[in-house]
């Protein structure tokens, strides 16, 4: 079954008369009598389309909702597809193709649990390239799709890059287009990408919180379980010289990493990357814990992994060129479950399950001076030092502020 997606089409210029009182039919009169019904669904259908189109719902076919009427229009299909490569347009550089479907892809499976086995086989056409459903030519129908998830592009379109300025922006197209292929439907929404009309592009766009939020709740967000969670916080030179401090979250599981850009509230697109081309020195299999130390006198960030643990150079974004550190006697044998810096005690500590290390500082040597250096006093249990960290049961968790 084939349905029209992206249909953009403009109205026709000729426009039906208002239907006012004087209208009505005489009695007796059927073909008046059946054009007043006609009116009336007319004028219900229009109310309807000023209803979802955010007008003042009047039934009048006034100006408002002739503009409305001739912004680009669109249709819906739906699920599984294939990825295939597209065909580039006459009117488009293969290289702007290529980068908004690539970035499409990046947008919208970076938001759900479906990537593996959604994808897209698209191409551009022109009027009579093997499709039945033949495209009219510049300014009207843009795309359609087929319901299993073909998509084609009007060849006759001036499809352009992201943040072009101008055209008609494939990224925005096809991003709408495949939330539909992922089962979403039209929403009228100010500032979804699933709105009916085709707006002109904006600098910038992408998928806003809320259309990412209605892909994951029909495929499920994305869950499981990090090896190490931080800011790394660095200084840096500005063009200008000026020293700022600067910081970006990382989750880490594996051998992966994600950056999270706070701002968007979302990780960045193109994530997760293979942890040897962001970090260089680490273990590429993926490490235990994370801890920086930031003190006065010291700014040291350390990785850890099993016995071993290695300080990393936020400077040259390396680590330092020695081997890891092996550390016997009463440790955290391997696997340690978090690492912390207290800045009430100014000290790291290490946790593995119900027991804790405190690493030795400068502080505890210049009082017990005999102490190694980085070494690890005694263990003690967790809930001998910190107090009251309890499980409660569900009925009497505080599930609101």
């Amino acid at each position: 079954m084939m349905t029209s997606w992206m249909t953009f089409k403009t109205r026709s210029k000729k426009e039906p008369q208002c239907i006012t009182s004087r209208d009505a039919p005489r009695d007796g009169d059927q073909d008046n009598h059946d054009s007043l019904t006609e009116s009336q669904v007319f004028i219900s259908a229009l109310q309807e389309f000023q209803r979802v189109s955010g007008l003042p719902v009047t039934g009048m076919f006034d100006e408002a909702t002739k503009v409305a009427m001739n912004k680009p229009r669109c249709g819906v299909p739906d699920k599984e597809i294939d990825l295939n490569t597209p065909v580039a347009p006459v009117n488009s550089s293969a290289s702007d193709i290529e980068n908004s479907v690539s970035d499409t892809f990046n947008e919208t499976d970076s938001n759900n649990t479906a990537n593996n086995t959604l994808g897209t086989a698209n191409s551009f056409e022109g009027r009579h390239l093997g499709c039945n459903q033949r495209f009219d030519g510049t300014g009207q129908e843009f795309a359609h799709a087929w319901f299993l998830g073909d998509i084609h592009f009007d060849d006759d379109e001036h499809f352009t890059g992201p943040n072009a300025g101008s055209g008609i922006s494939l990224h925005k197209v096809a991003v709408h287009e495949i939330g539909h292929v992922l089962g979403l439907p039209h929403i009228y929404r100010p500032g979804s990408i699933m709105q009916p009309s085709y707006l002109p592009q904006e600098s910038g766009f992408e998928m806003d919180w809320m259309d990412r939020k209605a892909i994951q709740h029909l495929y499920g967000g994305c869950k499981g379980r990090f090896n190490a969670v931080f800011d790394w916080i660095r200084k840096e030179k500005t063009p200008y010289g000026e020293v700022v401090i600067r910081f970006n979250t990382y989750f880490m599981r594996d051998g992966w990493y994600w950056l999270y850009e706070n701002r968007n509230n979302r990780t960045r697109y193109g994530d997760p990357v293979a942890l040897q081309i962001g970090w260089r020195g680490i273990p590429m299999d993926g490490v235990d814990a994370y801890v920086h130390v930031w003190s006065r006198k010291k700014d040291a960030v350390y990785f850890f992994k099993g016995t071993q643990f290695w300080r990393y150079d936020s400077e040259n974004d390396r680590v330092f060129r020695k081997d890891p550190e092996v550390e016997s006697g009463d440790h955290p044998d391997g696997n340690i479950d978090a690492a912390y810096f207290s800045y009430t005690h100014n000290a790291i500590f290490l946790l593995k399950g119900t027991r804790f290390w405190q690493v030795v500082g400068s502080r505890k040597r210049w009082r017990r001076p005999f102490l190694p250096r980085n070494g690890l006093l005694p263990h003690k249990d967790v809930d001998q030092h910190w107090f009251d960290i309890c499980n409660v049961h569900p009925t009497a968790l505080k599930l609101t502020r």
